[in-house]
């Protein structure tokens, strides 16, 4: 049934009527044609009718008629909760109601998820090709709000139609009040149809699991700690669980029957560095329906453990203080040999000593370290580092560190005050330089004597004599001090000539019998045979005066006879080798066995002198006697913790710089302290002795506190600033660096600087924004990009790493750290059905927009536009009728000229 009628927008219009009367009037008064007979009729008649014509436009006149006319919306949801089947099965419903809209009715296509889409897509633009709906990149797809899409559609319909809007979705909403919005569409007699793109999914498909969260508390390097899952399901089902550590499966992957609802599982697992470590989660079930929750990750930055660079002679002697630092939760790095790389020059040796917080010299000599590593060392405690130099025979003053870098860095003094009278040595090498030495023995020979000349102690004096047929002074007696000009005189000794050792031997007891020192040693170093005539009453005679003499015989052709004789006579030790490289630490050690004026072997009670942070909770009553020590003079600057009775230092401390040194004057074990490396309580003095000692850490640690508000999708992170006084620290300058992971486990490149604003009295807060800069990635390792049917990416991140420091003028004070696990957007959550009191979602809230609307769900896309009511539609009358007037003027023209022409 089509009604037709005819009125006006206006009824007060109506009077302009009144003036179609007087037309006539006025065209035949005032503007009368100017033509007779018939013209002058037809032309009068125009312009009675024009006149006529233009007072009934005035009145705006439209004609109302009734017509069946759907003005439709189809909003396709296109957000990350739908998958890639789903996405495809809305394209397909898009094309089947282009199809189905008659050319009378209006269709407009509008794509949503967080925001719909502001330009809608006419009905000519996807007819053939709905590529258009496509899901938007980045966050703007981890969010759905349908009631805001609601709002774009009841704008869009022509109000003059039946307007209609066709709701695409799951019904997943996360943001908006969808029920709210479709309540306005009823009042405005809007109807919403619905269609659930989850529906009618195969039933093995119809399942989903989900990693909710994985968490951790504060993790500790080497210690094992409780990794925390959290599982969503949305029906009992089972799940292979695997764990991953920095990509590396951690152990088998597990297999857990799940319940529908929330499932937390504990896996015990560890870090065994302070580097961050990424943990992975995947949870795989038969018949996901969506695999892009399947992943959780978490990082963590272990709280680093100290470090100490521990430099030894041998692996043995320093294994005691390994064991005691280990034990205190210490990583301990044991150098044994190589000790000038392990302090620098070089890259990887700088980079060491960096790292170190602690650096330890157990029973070390001066031999072992050249002077560009000693000075790298006194750079890096001058810096901030700590070193800790243990006693031993080799170490302090019969080390020969007496007058080197070393030496001023150290707490006590080489000697004792009152000792100087006199240099405690006097020492005279007689090195055999006939021709049978040439090649790598006299090369070797050089490097002996300039090692030994190193060891001594600045104060104590040396002579070098070198012979073949006849002997040379080459160092006359001197200060072991004047190291320079000894090393070049020694290294002019040239093989050549024969080998006459009573010469050698004469002028090198000359030497020491010019000598004031308290001690007066020769050593003897020949490869060769020579006459043994007058060298016994030399020897005897030098032993009467009170000086000693070793020998060191080299190769198959020395006179072992004589040497033996040489040295037991002379009251010193006799050395046999065949390999020349071992002449060096022969003369180490003969010179180490001679300068012991400074070791004290006796069992030696220790007596606390002062009370200091790193003997706090020791019973050192009960702490065993040593069997030995180092006899040194603490310095009047440093801190004298342990002595002996005699009042000699045992540990000592001070400051360097930036940085801290203790000496302790006995050795670690087992020559002198065997019986305190068994003291239950060593690994508690060594562990507060070396943390007093290592590097100053920046600033104290405090607790930080994050955690995600779901509602604004934004991390809070709060850190109390506490001093040592228990009082809060105000007014600090707060940051805090993020360091963001993807669901992938690859870390940001550079991490955010946030800005930490103070909310209360020492109480500092920053707010994180999530989605904004994460990795998009979530293809399984080995992919570089997700496969085609995994759905969307996690553009948030999974995970954060957080760091904050508070400090004043560039000055940290308070350091801060934490991590936190994302969980998953809640457009990837898994609808579960909780019963009453739980949101209604899915698809009982598209039911409830129907049922609400008076809408229903769409079985067939040409229902959208069935069943249209007809609705009087008014159109204007006023643009054909001013054609109509134009026709009329343009007659009345013609009908002049033409009248005209035949008059």
């Amino acid at each position: 049934r089509c009604e037709v009628a005819v009125t006006f927008e206006d009824p007060r219009w109506l009077a302009l009527l009144a003036l179609v009367v007087p037309a006539v009037w006025i065209v035949r008064r005032v503007w009368p044609p100017a033509l007779r007979g018939r013209a002058g009729a037809a032309s009068g008649i125009a312009r009675t009718l024009l006149l006529a014509g233009l007072v009934a436009a005035l009145a705006r006149p439209v004609w109302i008629h009734d017509r069946a006319r759907v003005s439709a919306v189809a909003l396709v949801d296109v957000s990350a909760s739908i998958s890639a089947p789903h996405l495809e099965r809305a394209r397909n419903l898009a094309r089947g109601l282009v199809s189905a809209a008659q050319p009378q009715h209006e269709l407009r296509v509008v794509p949503f998820a967080a925001t719909p889409q502001t330009t809608a897509m006419a009905t000519a633009a996807i007819s053939g090709d709905t590529t258009a709906i496509s899901r938007p990149a980045g966050g703007a797809a981890m969010e759905t709000d349908i009631a805001r899409a609601l709002g774009l559609a009841a704008g869009l319909g022509d109000a003059t139609s039946t307007r209609r809007i066709a709701l695409l979705s799951d019904g997943r909403a996360t943001r908006g009040d969808a029920l709210a919005a479709a309540g306005h569409l009823a009042s405005l007699g809007v109807r919403v149809d619905v269609v659930d793109l989850a529906a009618g999914a195969p039933a093995a498909a119809s399942g989903d699991v989900a990693v909710d969260a994985v968490e951790a508390p504060e993790v500790k390097p080497h210690a094992t700690f409780p990794l925390t899952i959290r599982l969503l399901a949305t029906r009992p089902t089972e799940a292979r669980l695997s764990l991953r550590r920095n990509g590396a499966e951690v152990e088998q992957p597990r297999t857990l029957s799940l319940p529908a609802g929330e499932t937390a599982t504990l896996w015990e697992t560890r870090v065994d560095s302070s580097e961050p470590a990424v943990f992975t989660v995947e949870a795989q079930s038969p018949g996901d329906a969506h695999r892009e929750n399947d992943r959780g990750v978490l990082a963590v930055a272990p709280r680093p453990r100290p470090r100490v660079l521990l430099l030894s002679p041998a692996t043995t002697d320093a294994a005691p203080l390994a064991r005691a630092l280990g034990a205190q939760a210490m990583d301990v790095d044991i150098v044994a040999g190589d000790w000038a790389r392990a302090l620098g020059p070089s890259a990887a040796g700088t980079a060491r000593l960096a790292r170190a917080d602690l650096v330890a010299l157990v029973d070390l000599p001066r031999s072992a370290l050249p002077e560009a590593a000693l000075l790298a060392l006194g750079a890096h405690i001058r810096d901030g580092g700590g070193l800790l130099v243990t006693g031993g025979p080799q170490a302090f003053g019969p080390g020969g560190w007496e007058g080197s870098p070393l030496a001023s860095l150290l707490p006590v003094r080489m000697q004792s005050p009152g000792r100087r009278d006199e240099p405690a040595l006097a020492l005279a090498l007689v090195i055999d330089r006939s021709g049978s030495m040439s090649g790598p023995k006299m090369e070797l020979t050089r490097e002996a004597a300039r090692t030994t000349a190193g060891l001594l102690p600045a104060d104590d004096l040396l002579a070098v004599i070198a012979f073949d047929s006849q002997a040379t002074t080459v160092v006359p007696m001197q200060r072991a001090g004047n190291r320079m000009h000894i090393f070049n005189d020694i290294g002019r000794i040239q093989p050549t000539g024969g080998t006459n050792i009573f010469a050698g031997l004469r002028d090198g007891l000359e030497a020491l019998n010019g000598a004031r020192a308290k001690k007066k040693h020769a050593i003897l170093l020949t490869d060769g045979q020579s006459a043994t005539e007058g060298i016994a009453e030399l020897v005897d005679a030098a032993a009467g005066t009170g000086i000693t003499i070793s020998a060191v015989g080299v190769g198959d052709g020395a006179d072992d006879n004589l040497l033996q004789s040489i040295a037991r006579r002379g009251g010193g030790r006799y050395y046999r080798t065949r390999d020349p490289a071992s002449i060096p630490r022969i003369f180490t050690r003969e010179t180490t066995e001679v300068a012991i004026t400074s070791i004290v072997e006796r069992p030696t009670a220790v007596v606390a002198r002062k009370r200091a942070a790193m003997l706090e909770g020791l019973s050192l009553e009960s702490a065993p006697r040593l069997g030995g020590y180092v006899r040194t003079h603490a310095r009047a600057d440093a801190e004298l913790l342990l002595a002996t009775s005699d009042g000699d230092p045992v540990l000592a401390h001070w400051s360097v710089g930036l940085g801290q040194v203790t000496a302790w004057t006995s050795d670690v074990g087992p020559r002198w302290a065997e019986a305190w490396a068994r003291w239950p309580s060593i690994a508690k003095f060594w562990g507060q002795v070396a943390r007093a000692t290592m590097r100053v850490r920046a600033a104290r640690e405090a607790p930080l506190v994050a955690r995600l508000d779901e509602d604004s999708g934004a991390a809070d992170v709060t850190v109390d600033a506490v001093g040592a006084d228990d009082q809060f620290l105000s007014g600090l300058e707060a940051r805090l660096h993020v360091t963001e992971v993807g669901i992938d486990g690859s870390l940001s490149a550079t991490p955010r600087d946030v800005p930490m604003t103070e909310t209360a009295p020492g109480r500092y807060q920053a707010r994180l924004p999530l989605g904004h800069g994460a990795a998009d990635a979530v293809g399984r390792e080995g992919q570089s990009s997700p496969p085609a049917d995994a759905g969307p990416a996690r553009h948030q991140p999974a995970a954060l790493l957080l760091r904050a420091v508070l400090g004043t003028g560039g000055r940290p004070v308070i350091e801060a750290a934490g991590h936190l696990s994302v969980p998953l957007a809640r457009e990837l959550r898994p609808v579960i059905d909780g019963g009453a009191g739980h949101e209604l979602t899915g698809a009982a809230l598209l039911m409830a927009i129907a049922a609400r609307t008076g809408g229903h769900v769409l079985t067939a896309p040409d229902e959208l536009f069935r069943g249209a009511a007809p609705r009087p539609f008014p159109q204007s009358l006023r643009p054909p009728l001013l054609l109509i007037l134009a026709l009329l003027l343009v007659a009345d023209v013609a009908i002049r000229r033409l009248s005209r022409r035949t008059g």
